[in-house]
């Protein structure tokens, strides 16, 4: 996590790349369409709360996560967010226009597929023995977590999801 912290590019790609990573990761392994799908009006003062997408039109879990807007997290979106802050604004606004929850949805695809090209060639220059992208934030973040001797009802709390069997199942599925 230093190493990527630290690392340095003059690429626009890269350094969104990598602010996309740490915002997943300090979201509580925010998936990245939630990311794509925040609005300012999710935030309140330090804390950034919303639905994840996944599970909003489910019966299982429609629970709101809430999050501490850690300042690393707020210089994101200094730099990288949408300079329209009304409360209906899409932090990270992605296109200028959205013509409907496809398209969205298509462009969410499209900036993860950019992102995850340049963090895996990141990685790579590194020498990290695992495959960056976006999702191992999420990973990483719940193996933090675990290895922390977190309760396993907090994780499956912070990261949103349905059950803990279900977090419990995620959990084992992560390497050592």
């Amino acid at each position: 996590m230093k190493a990527l912290w630290e690392y340095r590019s003059d690429s626009k790609r890269d350094q969104r790349a990598i602010a996309f990573f740490f915002f997943c990761y300090l979201g509580n392994g925010m998936n990245f369409k939630d990311v794509g799908y925040l609005k300012y009006k999710n935030i309140n003062g330090d804390v950034l709360s919303y639905l994840r997408q996944k599970t909003k039109n489910t019966k299982n879990n429609k629970s709101e996560i809430k999050i501490h807007l850690q300042d690393a997290m707020k210089k994101i979106i200094s730099v990288w967010g949408n300079s329209s802050t009304g409360p209906d604004e899409y932090i990270f606004k992605l296109m200028p226009e959205y013509k409907s929850a496809k398209h969205m949805d298509d462009t969410i695809i499209r900036y993860k597929r950019t992102s995850n090209k340049a963090l895996t060639r990141i990685g790579k220059e590194l020498g990290f023995d695992v495959h960056l992208c976006l999702n191992l934030a999420r990973h990483s973040f719940a193996t933090k977590q675990k290895n922390d001797g977190t309760p396993f009802a907090f994780i499956s709390e912070a990261m949103g999801h349905s059950s803990m069997a279900v977090t419990e199942h995620y959990l084992k599925s992560l390497p050592d």
